[in-house]
């Protein structure tokens, strides 16, 4: 890390004077924490040894590539446009999808990769690191395995998901989350065949986060489970599923 910042620095002076580019790759491995668990961590310390081995093989030998997390990397790109780093993101993911043998144990890695740019993404080596974080964490959002550059709005949707994980967490502590029972009707004779449940909340998100929101009820799992699970239980015991409104729903009382 100290060289990262001895190079960039150089980097910096001399892009100011000629008005250069360079671009730093975040690059983080995929499934790593499986190896990780499964296997040791000396082994996975060997793994890593070689995951450098292959990042380096698709840098030039101006580049500079940095460990600065557990299964982390920072790779600068000395006076690299952003066709460059395009390139070389592109080396590493082929690199790094390529199988892995070690102690004749066979396994798969692969990484998700954010870049940043100099000037266009910051100014200072920290701002450029954060910026690529932010990117890369847009590709673990969106399936892994791949590479994005920075873009300004992924601030704001990071400012927007914390805003909802917020909401979320006030409302079910607040008991704002209603469970709304909708009946399964056979087509053959009309009986009640069972209930399904949802829940319905408003957390003065616009229509978009509304529906990501719903999206992202699965990372609160265990909470949901507990809470809502308990609340179906009780209106089952009390036999309200058999009161339905004209539309065919029944609403529950909030869950506290």
């Amino acid at each position: 890390r100290l060289l990262l910042g001895q190079r960039v620095a150089v980097a910096l002076r001399t892009a100011q004077r000629n008005g250069s580019t360079f671009a730093l790759l975040f690059v983080d491995l995929d499934r790593f924490k499986n190896i990780n668990d499964s296997l040791g961590h000396a082994f996975g310390d060997r793994v890593l040894i070689e995951v450098a081995a292959r990042i380096q093989q698709a840098l030039r030998e101006v580049d500079t590539l940095c460990r600065v997390g557990g299964d982390e990397f920072i790779a600068f790109l000395q006076e690299a446009d952003a066709i460059g780093a395009e390139i070389v993101a592109r080396r590493i993911l082929e690199k790094l999808a390529q199988p892995f043998v070690l102690d004749s144990v066979n396994f798969s890695l692969g990484c998700s990769i954010g870049v940043a740019m100099y000037p266009a993404d910051g100014r200072t080596l920290d701002t450029l690191i954060q910026c690529a974080d932010t990117a890369m964490f847009r590709v673990k959002e969106r399936g892994r395995g791949n590479f994005r550059f920075y873009q300004p709005q992924m601030n704001v949707d990071l400012l927007s998901r914390v805003k909802m994980d917020h909401a979320m967490r006030l409302a079910m502590e607040q008991g704002l989350f209603r469970l709304h029972y909708q009946p399964q009707i056979s087509l053959m004779d009309g009986r009640l065949l069972g209930v399904e449940g949802s829940f319905g909340v408003d957390l003065g998100l616009d229509a978009d986060w509304a529906a990501r929101a719903i999206a992202a009820v699965g990372s609160y799992g265990e909470m949901f489970d507990r809470n809502l699970g308990a609340s179906s239980k009780l209106q089952i015991e009390r036999g309200l599923n058999n009161t339905w409104d004209k539309g065919g729903v029944l609403y529950a009382p909030p869950v506290r």
